[in-house]
């Protein structure tokens, strides 16, 4: 498997890290933020953002 880095603002990357549990990778972490039950609290968090840094 190719590995890629993917730049994040720190604000986003620790959130990001937040979500994710011990032994957990981040593509883990992503794939299960793509699920339907985590979009409400994905759009709540770009809501209170005060960084302009879009997720998509």
């Amino acid at each position: 498997m190719a590995v890629t880095t993917i730049p994040v603002s720190k604000k986003f990357h620790d959130w990001l890290k937040g979500k994710g549990m011990k032994g957990e990778s981040y593509e883990d972490v992503i794939k299960k933020l793509l699920k339907p039950e985590f979009k409400q609290e994905l759009e709540e968090s770009q809501a209170s953002s005060d960084d302009e840094t879009e997720l998509v």
